[in-house]
């Protein structure tokens, strides 16, 4: 069962990261980007879908954060003038010690825990494994 809007912008909440960020040159930066790693999901590097997504200029970026191993899966849409970037938050998860994706519903900062619809976590049992290159948001 996928949480619900308010759900997951309370777990954005706690991360620090906006359900919607505009990015436009010299404005200030929406969100810390010092908290998060970012990755290109694998499946985005094949042909068919990187040709679309280059000309419709949509990204999409897995954004790792650090501290409690949350991921948030964003879609990146530049302008046609190439002035200004869209991010949007489409998913959030973690993946637990055996590389199995659970999307979360909740994270609870003073307990150090994030929940899924299947079970509760503690931050330090999640998998936060980045690719051989990752990036800074």
């Amino acid at each position: 069962m996928s949480p619900t809007i308010s759900e997951r912008d309370a777990c954005l909440a706690v991360i620090g990261l906006p359900p919607q960020i505009e990015w436009q040159e010299g404005a200030p930066q929406p969100f810390d980007k010092q908290h998060f790693l970012t990755c290109t999901d694998p499946v985005c590097h094949r042909t068919s879908i990187r040709e679309s997504d280059e000309w419709y200029r949509i990204t999409e970026i897995v954004a790792l954060h650090m501290l409690t191993g949350v991921r948030a899966v964003l879609t990146c849409t530049e302008s046609y003038d190439g002035l200004s970037l869209t991010d949007k938050v489409i998913q959030l998860y973690i993946l637990d010690q055996q590389g199995a994706q659970e999307e979360v519903t909740a994270i609870d900062p003073l307990k150090k825990l994030v929940r899924t619809a299947e079970r509760t976590v503690p931050w330090v049992q999640v998998d936060r494994a980045v690719p051989a290159s990752p990036g800074k948001l």
